[in-house]
């Protein structure tokens, strides 16, 4: 008998997390792979790190004087990690899902990036993956129960987070540039016509 997936407590909010392609042009997102739905895949609870980039420096000394100057500070890429789970209900359920998943991460599919957000925000954040490697333990117990635990993936993501993109507008003309100037009396010179 098929074990059924855990769901979240009524009314609960969960982590996004999904695997796709970003388009800064249009300032879109196109989902490739959920891991988080609640219906076939789920990030196993506290199995999602998030941790800074590791911080490197270049440092030089003199055999004269005392301490160390640090001349360069750069930014290792970070690791995102994560333990996943799938449910299937039958063993080709499974298998179907876990080929999307290895079709989604395969490192011939860069570049893509991971969408993430908090329980509850509103707004997303963007981790951009140079490399994915994973781990996939072979039970056949799992599989005759229609579920697989114990995927462990670990996407090297450039240090930096982008967020989504912020569109400015500015609908008020400004006097002298692309709106006549001058006084009331006086004809109004146009500066610019764009």
């Amino acid at each position: 008998m098929p074990l059924s997936p855990p769901q979240p407590p009524t009314g609960a909010t969960t982590t996004t997390f999904q695997i796709g392609t970003y388009s800064a042009l249009t300032d879109t997102f196109t989902s490739v792979f959920d891991c988080n739905d609640f219906t076939s895949t789920w990030v196993a609870w506290d199995s999602l790190k998030l941790p800074l980039a590791d911080l490197i420096d270049v440092r030089g000394n003199n055999i004269r004087t005392p301490g160390e100057k640090i001349s360069r500070i750069q930014y290792k890429n970070r690791h995102v990690t994560l333990a996943l789970m799938i449910y299937g209900g039958t063993a080709q359920a499974v298998l179907n899902k876990e080929h999307a998943l290895i079709a989604a991460i395969r490192n011939e599919s860069l570049p893509y990036v991971l969408r993430v957000a908090a329980p509850g925000a509103t707004n997303y954040s963007y981790f951009d993956v140079v490399k994915c490697t994973w781990e996939i333990p072979y039970d056949p117990q799992q599989y005759r129960a229609g579920f697989k635990t114990q995927i462990t993936i670990d996407f090297e993501c450039q240090p930096g987070i982008r967020g989504d993109r912020l569109t400015l507008q500015n609908f008020v003309a400004n006097p002298g540039f692309e709106a006549p100037c001058g006084g009331a009396s006086a004809p109004a010179p146009i500066v610019f016509s764009d």
